[in-house]
C-alpha cells in the first residue's frame, strides 16, 4: 500500500523541518503497511513561490474582502525554503520506508506556464496538482465557509471541474488530488452533468498521462465519502485511467489513514494496480501484490 498525499505541516502551522516528524510519519507508515510515502507540501508555503505567482487573487474580481482574505492567507503560509525541504526529504535515512518527494500545487489561471517553469527546476517525484480556489475564494476553507450560502452549487462545480480540465492539460501535475472536492462541506451539484464532467475529466487525464488520487480525506469531513464518489471511481477504471492511493494527512497519526479500505474498494470495482511516482515518471503498485515482491519501475 502506499500513500501519495502527506504533509509534514498542519494548515495554520508553520516551523522548521524536524527529523522527528519525519520519522514518526515512517513509522505510522510502517506500522499500517505502506511502503511509499510522498510527502506533498503545499506548494504555496515556500518563500520561492511568491515571486512566481504574485498577488494572483488581484486578478479576479471577487469581493474585497475575499481577496484580502486570500492575501492574508498565502502571506502567512509562505515562511519556508523549497530546496530545505527538498533536501531534507532526500537525506539518507532507514526507517523501512521509502520517502517520495513532492509538492501540491494549485491552479493559477493566466500564471500556470511561470508555475511550470517553477517546478521543473526542482528535482522531484511527483507533483499534486489540485483546485482549492474559485477565484479568491478558498471553497473548501472553513474560515470563508459561509460563501456558499451566497452562491450556487452548479455554478461552483461547473467551474471548479473547469479549473481541473485546464490543470490537467498544462503539463504540470502527475495527478489530481482529491477530484471532487466542493462536495467536502456537503453542498452536492443539482443540476450540473456530474457524469459529462467525470467522462471529460477521465478523457483529459488518459490523454495527458495525469492521474487521479483516491483519497480518504472524504470520510473525515461532513461529505462522508471517499474522494471521488463512487461513479467518478468507476469511469476512470473502466478506462484504465493511472489512479493512487491517498490520505491527505496533516499530522503523523492520520497517515496512511483508511488506505486498506481504499484498496478494498478499488479491487471491488475491478482495479489491478495502482501508481507511486519517482522523478515524475509512474510507478506501478499491484493491489495483489506477490508475496516479497517490489514495485515495478
Amino acid at each position: 500500500m502506499i500513500d501519495y498525499h502527506v504533509h509534514y505541516h498542519q494548515h495554520g502551522e508553520s516551523g522548521e523541518y524536524e527529523l522527528q516528524r519525519l520519522e514518526s510519519i515512517a513509522k505510522t507508515a510502517k506500522r499500517k503497511g505502506l511502503v511509499e510515502v510522498g510527502l506533498s507540501e503545499h506548494v504555496f508555503r515556500f518563500v520561492e513561490f511568491v515571486d512566481v505567482v504574485g498577488d494572483w487573487w488581484n486578478d479576479t474580481d471577487d469581493p474585497k474582502w475575499l481577496r484580502d482574505h486570500c492575501e492574508k492567507y498565502f502571506a502567512q503560509h509562505a515562511t519556508q525554503s523549497v530546496h530545505r525541504y527538498l533536501d531534507f526529504l532526500r537525506a539518507d535515512h532507514d526507517w523501512g520506508v521509502t520517502i517520495r518527494a513532492g509538492l501540491e500545487v494549485d491552479f493559477f489561471p493566466g500564471r500556470m506556464a511561470e508555475v511550470k517553469q517553477f517546478l521543473d527546476s526542482l528535482e522531484l517525484d511527483f507533483v499534486l496538482g489540485s483546485v482549492h480556489w474559485i477565484g479568491a475564494w478558498g471553497f473548501d476553507n472553513e474560515e470563508v465557509s459561509d460563501e456558499w450560502e451566497r452562491r450556487d452549487p452548479d455554478s461552483v462545480y461547473e467551474q471548479y471541474f473547469d479549473h481541473l480540465l485546464a490543470l490537467a492539460s498544462t503539463g504540470v501535475p502527475q495527478v489530481l488530488a482529491h477530484p471532487d472536492l466542493p462536495k467536502k462541506f456537503g453542498y452536492r451539484s443539482r443540476n450540473y452533468d456530474l457524469a459529462a464532467a467525470y467522462s471529460g475529466l477521465v478523457t483529459v487525464c488518459t490523454r495527458e498521462g495525469v492521474g487521479l488520487e483516491v483519497s480518504s480525506a472524504g470520510w473525515r469531513v461532513p461529505a462522508q465519502e471517499q474522494y471521488p464518489e463512487r461513479q467518478l471511481l468507476e469511469v476512470a477504471v473502466s478506462r484504465g485511467a493511472q489512479l493512487t492511493t491517498a490520505s491527505d494527512a496533516h499530522v503523523p497519526e492520520l497517515v496512511g489513514y483508511r488506505v486498506d479500505n481504499l484498496c478494498e474498494l478499488l479491487k471491488g470495482l475491478g482495479c489491478r494496480e495502482i501508481y507511486g511516482y519517482r522523478q515524475r515518471r509512474p510507478i506501478r503498485f499491484p493491489l495483489d501484490p506477490p508475496e516479497n515482491s517490489e514495485s515495478r519501475s
